[in-house]
């Protein structure tokens, strides 16, 4: 069955999507999916993570995750901002990491609005997120 939209009544725009202004945020991880890069063919995690807190409760912010030795070291600061216990696998796998995003990984991380070129040629503004760090030293 198929549905259909009333377009009469539908906006164009799905929400605020304006960059959040640089600063320490508390954030949850609240999906991960797997995708591959395409340019290299690496498994990559796609990740949402949900601000809490008082400042801008709810936004969503993105980052990703290519499953390589040259990216290990964001996986483990992950894990590390939010006392996981996989801190310390010998063997973390790619499903593991992903189980444990799924259930929710809180941490403290600042946020950067970061400009880079669009498709289309034009400057873009997007947020990135880096310096992680456990809620007690540093988040809300």
């Amino acid at each position: 069955m198929s549905k259909s939209f009333n377009m009469k009544e539908t906006k164009t725009t799905g929400g605020d999507f304006a960059p959040i202004p640089n600063g320490r945020y508390s954030v949850k991880s609240t999906a991960a999916e797997k995708t591959i890069v395409a340019s290299s063919g690496s498994d990559m995690v796609q990740a949402t993570f949900t601000i809490f807190g008082e400042n801008y409760a709810n936004r969503k912010l993105w980052d990703n995750f290519v499953w390589d030795e040259n990216s290990a070291w964001k996986v483990k600061s992950i894990l590390e901002a939010s006392n996981s216990p996989l801190v310390d696998d010998e063997e973390l796998t790619l499903a593991k990491f992903m189980k444990a995003l799924n259930n929710g990984l809180s941490f403290s991380t600042y946020v950067e609005i970061k400009s880079y070129k669009g498709k289309d040629g034009q400057t873009r503004t997007k947020n990135a997120m880096k310096n992680f760090m456990p809620l007690t030293e540093g988040g809300e």
